[in-house]
Parts: C-alpha cells; sequence; structure tokens
C-alpha cells in the first residue's frame, strides 16, 4: 500500500495460462527460472499494449506483479495479479499522460497470447514445445482469457491487498476450511469459494493429493513472488513523483504530499526546514516510526527487528548507512503526531 502513488488510478489485472501449458510449468517449478521470465513477461506484456494505446514509443508506465500458483480449489494454476497505473510518463515531455479508453476484450487476448508464447518458445525450444505453441494457436483464434477488472481499484485497494498478499506466505487451503480428516477412508473434506459463482463450494480428495495440492505451491529458496517494475520500481518512486503530480495538477487530481509544504512536529518543537533532507550529507532520508497520542505507534520500521530480538542501529541518534535511517527515536512522548526520520 505504501508503494502506491496518492491520486493515480490503478487497475487490477489478471494473466492466465491454458491448461496445455501447467505441465510445462509443473516441471520446472523447482529452479523457477521459467515463474522468473513469467513474472517479468507481465511488464513487458502491459508496456507493449500501453504504448499501443497511447501511441507513445517508450512509455514509462508502473506495476507491480504477484505471482500465484494455485487456484481456490487448490489445483496448480500458475497465474498473475498486476496492480497497473493508469497511464505513464512520457519521455520525450516528461509529463504524466493518462490512459484512454479502448476495447481491451479484443486486444489484450491476442496480445497476451503472442507474448506469452513466444516466451515459452525461448524458453524451450524442443519439438514437443514448439508442436503445442502452434496447436495453441490454432485452437485459441481469439487468443488466451485474461482479466482487466472494471473501474476504478483504489476503492477497493486495501481488500485487493489483503487477498493477494495472504496467499504470498500462506497455501491457499486454509485450515480452518478443512471439514473432516478421515485418515481410516483416506480422505480430506474441505470448502473453498468459488471465483465464478461467489458461493462455497465442497470437495474431497485422498490424503497423499491433499499434500500435494500445498507441496506443490512451495517456490524455490529466495525466490520473490512481488516484483515491481517502472514507475513502481524503489529505484524510479521518488525520482519521479514531481512528473506524476505535475501530471495529476493539471488534470484536478489529488495530489501527493511531497508536491506540498508540511509542518513537522516532534513534541512542542516544529521545523520549516524539511527533516527528511539529512543534515549531514543532504541525502533523502525514509520515516521509521510514526507516534500518535491516540493510536500509539501506528509505524515502526524496527517492529520486525524487535520481534525477534536484534536492536535497532543507533549512534547518537544520528544513523546514516546504506539505508538513509536518521534519528531513530525509541521512546517519544508527545501530545502530536510524531515522525521520526
Amino acid at each position: 500500500m505504501g508503494k502506491l502513488h496518492s491520486g493515480i488510478i490503478y487497475r487490477h489485472l489478471i494473466l492466465t495460462i491454458p491448461m496445455k501449458l501447467r505441465t510445462l510449468f509443473y516441471r520446472n517449478r523447482i529452479k523457477g527460472d521459467l515463474y522468473k521470465r513469467f513474472i517479468r513477461l507481465a511488464k513487458d506484456y502491459i508496456e507493449d499494449i500501453f504504448r499501443h494505446v497511447t501511441g507513445i514509443k517508450n512509455l514509462k508506465i508502473g506495476c507491480l506483479v504477484v505471482l500465484h500458483t494455485a487456484g481456490r480449489a487448490g489445483h496448480y494454476n500458475p497465474h498473475l495479479h498486476i496492480i497497473v497505473m493508469a497511464g505513464g510518463i512520457d519521455p520525450t515531455t516528461g509529463k504524466w499522460v493518462d490512459l484512454p479508453y479502448f476495447k481491451y476484450k479484443k486486444l489484450l487476448p491476442k496480445k497476451w497470447q503472442y507474448h506469452l508464447l513466444e516466451m515459452i518458445k525461448s524458453f524451450d525450444s524442443s519439438s514437443e514445445t514448439l508442436a503445442l505453441v502452434k496447436k495453441l494457436y490454432k485452437i485459441h483464434p481469439k487468443g488466451f482469457v485474461n482479466n482487466f477488472k472494471k473501474g476504478d481499484v483504489p476503492h477497493k485497494m486495501k481488500y485487493l491487498v489483503k487477498y493477494l498478499a495472504k496467499y504470498v506466505s500462506k497455501p491457499s487451503i486454509s485450515i480452518a476450511s478443512i471439514l473432516e480428516c478421515d485418515f481410516e477412508k483416506d480422505k480430506i473434506v474441505y470448502k473453498y469459494k468459488d471465483h465464478r459463482t461467489r458461493k462455497q463450494v465442497t470437495t474431497s480428495c485422498d490424503i497423499m493429493n491433499f499434500i500435494g495440492r500445498l507441496a506443490q505451491q512451495i517456490l524455490p529458496k529466495s525466490f520473490h513472488r512481488i516484483e515491481y517494475f517502472g514507475l513502481q520500481h524503489s529505484s524510479s518512486y521518488r525520482k519521479h513523483v514531481k512528473e506524476i503530480n505535475d501530471g495529476l495538477k493539471k488534470i484536478g487530481r489529488k495530489l501527493n504530499s511531497d508536491d506540498s509544504f508540511i509542518a513537522y512536529a516532534v513534541g512542542n518543537w516544529k521545523w520549516a526546514k524539511d527533516p527528511r533532507k539529512c543534515s549531514y550529507c543532504s541525502s533523502e532520508l525514509e520515516v521509521t516510526k510514526i507516534w500518535s497520542k491516540k493510536y500509539g505507534v501506528i509505524y515502526d520500521i524496527f517492529l520486525e527487528l524487535k520481534e525477534y530480538g536484534v536492536p535497532p542501529p543507533i549512534e547518537d541518534q544520528i544513523v546514516i548507512k546504506n539505508y538513509k535511517l536518521v534519528d531513530a527515536f525509541l521512546n517519544l512522548q508527545s501530545e502530536q503526531l510524531c515522525f521520526v526520520f
């Protein structure tokens, strides 16, 4: 949520693969090379679509890509969820450009089919795979199914992010979904919510099959299930804030807080000088803690470290390292909202 630009309209896009390709993905799931190409393919595909629709050759786009490897029933079904900016920056003018309306139902399936099958051919050039690719072009003349959600995502962004994040570290079938486990009959009964009918469905399978459905969702060690590309990448996020805000201002959208003057308060002291700039090296800092009288600590960058018993780095209240952390006060007492940099 913290990576999303205020005032930007985001869209939710789901990219799937045909069933005949699932075997190829399953065979190559251990190393993760195909998964990596699959995730990066989403960014290339969106760039192609946006540049085609806007007519801007090198339009800079931004998106977050999340890999899910199973459907709600637990079956192996690799697919991608993308949160994408509805526009981009024109590199020639440096200005923000909104994505205009286009007939996505005709354009997206064919484009996705082309990008996916060309990636498959470059990954595996065996005669078996090439024959499969040729067959898929023939039996899917209208392209592959993908779902470009209607409407603006921000209204339900919290629910979407919660849904996507839930399966990043958990299997698709929760313990609460298991209704019955009979070892004598070698049977497990569980429920799931069908995404088409929106109704609860009860199904069953043998124990080893059930374990297999969970085990096949395990990704290679150190594999990143979430990737940020373009304007949403960590290195580009701050760099392009001004261009995005300038474009939003012209079309009457809400601006990021970075575009206006902010009075910072810690205790009863106020500064006109932006405390986000390091007084030693003028580097841009990041917030390490936010404290509120009503809610207490509502954000703490060191919370995860403290849970594992690792003390946060403090050296005379000034810590200047690779991550630009400064003034990490742990025990603030104030009647106002406090930002610690």
